[in-house]
């Protein structure tokens, strides 16, 4: 997998983390979202559908929305982000 040209596909700029799955609370989005906030320059990139941020106020966050990919993107997605995050709160 060609790195560079995966970070350009999916416009990934400067440090990237990448969250593939259900936004959901219990994910632990928001405190994720609070820990990139403050790595300076630092995105979290979110696969999911249009409506996943609908709730809260996400824009004080430097959150990305990637549109759903088929299965068969996500090694490229991956490959293209500095970190993979897979959070899960103590619920």
């Amino acid at each position: 997998i060609d790195r560079e040209a995966a970070r350009r596909e999916f416009g990934f700029t400067g440090p990237t983390v990448l969250f593939v799955g259900t936004p959901r609370w219990h994910k632990g989005m928001k405190p994720l979202a609070k820990a990139v906030a403050e790595i300076p320059g630092a995105h979290l990139a979110v696969v999911s559908g249009e409506t996943a941020f609908a709730e809260g106020d996400w824009s004080r966050y430097p959150v990305d929305r990637v549109p759903m990919q088929p299965y068969t993107e996500v090694p490229r997605l991956i490959a293209a982000a500095d970190v993979l995050a897979i959070p899960q709160l103590d619920t």
